[in-house]
């Protein structure tokens, strides 16, 4: 089950207003690593009556030492 979603933007469309525009991104979406966005769910996951008691990612997560 699915506990949080997050939109990921890459650093160049980030800074693109018309292909974010052409894609339906809002303008309050900002970059965001992966790391940093996984760190997001996990806090809003924590906050909420989810408890998890082991949480899985590949190495793109595995190598971001903050979220280690």
């Amino acid at each position: 089950m699915r506990s949080s979603t997050a939109r990921c933007t890459c650093p160049t469309w980030a800074t693109d207003a018309a292909r974010r525009r052409e894609a339906g991104v809002p303008e309050e979406v900002a970059f965001e690593s992966k790391g940093a966005l996984a760190q997001g769910m996990l806090q809003r996951a924590l906050a909420s009556v989810l408890k998890p008691s082991w949480v899985v990612g590949d190495e793109v997560y595995g190598r971001d030492g903050p979220l280690r």
